[in-house]
């Protein structure tokens, strides 16, 4: 396989390597396609899921009558040191329980780049298989990190650095799925 790549490396030095965009993008698009509706039906098993369980959470935990006005001034900082804790804690959990899921989605495009066949249940296979502790750790140790800095610009009064930072940290967190 090394031969061949550096066959192919040659090749693209000697005589240039033209690159489509047009062709790359439709072949984005065909790829699109083919998983929009199984992903976004296991995306939005997902979302209710999530919404029921979080939903009844948020119901006991802050009561039914107030949750909107509790929601919209949701504020972690203004939590106790103990209360800041155990924030983190279930944010790290969830990262790290969240993570196969995201890298389904990646699967679930691969094996249709490759015109094998998917369904729903591609989404949750890192689950069964032996990456889970390995996601399990790396999406927690990015959440940890992540959550050190925003608490940080927080206390800093930089809350846009902890922003931008998150968003760095979610894009960088892209890449590190099998």
């Amino acid at each position: 396989m090394k031969n061949n790549f550096t066959q192919r490396i040659n090749q693209a030095t000697e005589k240039g390597y033209y690159l489509d965009f047009g062709t790359t993008i439709e072949k984005a698009f065909d790829n699109y396609k083919k998983i929009a509706l199984t992903g976004g039906l296991a995306f939005l098993l997902i979302m209710l899921a999530a919404f029921a369980l979080f939903g009844s959470i948020a119901m006991v935990a802050f009561g039914a009558t107030d949750i909107m006005g509790t929601m919209t001034e949701f504020n972690p900082m203004d939590f106790s040191v103990v209360g800041i804790l155990i924030y983190f804690l279930v944010m790290v959990a969830f990262a790290g329980l969240t993570a196969p899921i995201g890298a389904g989605f990646f699967k679930m495009a691969h094996l249709a780049q490759t015109n094998k066949p998917f369904s729903v249940g591609v989404i949750f296979d890192y689950y069964k298989t032996s990456y889970f502790k390995e996601l399990f750790i790396l999406a927690s140790v990015l959440a940890t990190i992540n959550f050190a800095f925003t608490i940080g610009a927080e206390l800093l009064a930089f809350p846009i650095l902890g922003s931008f930072i998150t968003y760095v940290v979610a894009f960088l967190v892209c890449w590190q799925f099998p």
